[in-house]
């Protein structure tokens, strides 16, 4: 229960709030169909790569060569035209959000992506983009019962009985992208339609 400060007898009471996370999101303005027709040309000419998935593919990782000593990127391929254009969006996007939210710009020059589709079943297991300054995902289709995204606290905060909500759950939306910390401990509950689960990652980092 919050104290309200005004009715505190003690007329030296402070309290602050620290260490909160966020997540923000918006309406991106691009073509899904131009997407997903780029989706299977991805799947036809790149192999699927195990990061986090439990079944389903995963692109490659395309972008910048080195991120912070990190594992290489391939070269981002130009015929994806679409996912070009949705990356920039999304580097606009985060770009405007940070400078408004922090004051601090975020490169658009050193970020990198990749694609994930799941079938039923298939899931994304929890984990965090490591020295990631900030994760975007963008959502191309969600069909009924995709699962949810699943945000959860890593400061240890769960396995003290003074924090209730520990974790944060959201269904995502076709055509929204989400932003929040790269520190942030994420996973995607497993899928229940028969109807693929598309989405994209991005990991953006601080000028």
């Amino acid at each position: 229960m919050m104290i309200d400060v005004m009715k505190t007898s003690s007329s030296t009471f402070l309290e602050e709030q620290i260490f909160s996370d966020f997540i923000a999101s918006d309406e991106i303005d691009i073509s899904l169909n131009g997407l997903i027709s780029e989706v299977s040309e991805m799947k036809n000419k790149y192999p699927s790569h195990n990061r986090t998935n439990v079944g389903g593919y995963q692109s490659p990782t395309f972008g910048s060569y080195i991120i912070r000593g990190e594992n290489t990127c391939i070269e981002e391929d130009n015929t994806l035209v679409d996912f070009i254009k949705l990356k920039e969006i999304v580097i606009d996007f985060a770009q405007d959000y940070m400078v408004a939210r922090n004051n601090i710009l975020i490169t658009s020059s050193t970020y990198n992506w990749w694609l994930n589709c799941n079938h039923y079943g298939h899931f994304n297991q929890i984990h965090t983009h490591r020295k990631t300054d900030l994760v975007g995902l963008f959502y191309i289709k969600t069909p009924p019962n995709s699962g949810k995204l699943k945000l959860i606290r890593n400061d240890g905060s769960q396995y003290s009985a003074i924090y209730r909500n520990t974790e944060y759950h959201l269904t995502p939306e076709e055509g929204r992208c989400y932003l929040f910390p790269g520190h942030l401990w994420h996973m995607v509950e497993p899928h229940g339609s028969d109807e693929e689960r598309i989405s994209v990652s991005f990991n953006m980092y601080v000028d």
